[in-house]
């Protein structure tokens, strides 16, 4: 709570308007219905980077699962 305040304290110094949002994070970690493949993340580079990616096990943030 005091962060809360914090941050509505400075808002209202400031005039600043403030957004809320509800944020579900029901799809993250999910299983998919398809094999997935991304390139490999940067500083995560094993092999020849321009021929190997990486195969999805589990859903990314924004990913369409199965429920």
């Amino acid at each position: 709570m005091p962060t809360v305040r914090t941050i509505l304290t400075l808002a209202a110094i400031e005039d600043l308007h403030l957004w809320s949002i509800d944020i579900s994070h029901t799809h993250l970690n999910g299983k998919m219905d398809l094999d997935v493949y991304m390139e490999q993340p940067e500083g995560f580079m094993q092999g020849n980077s321009n021929e190997l990616v990486c195969l999805l096990d589990k859903a990314l943030y924004g990913a369409k699962t199965r429920q």
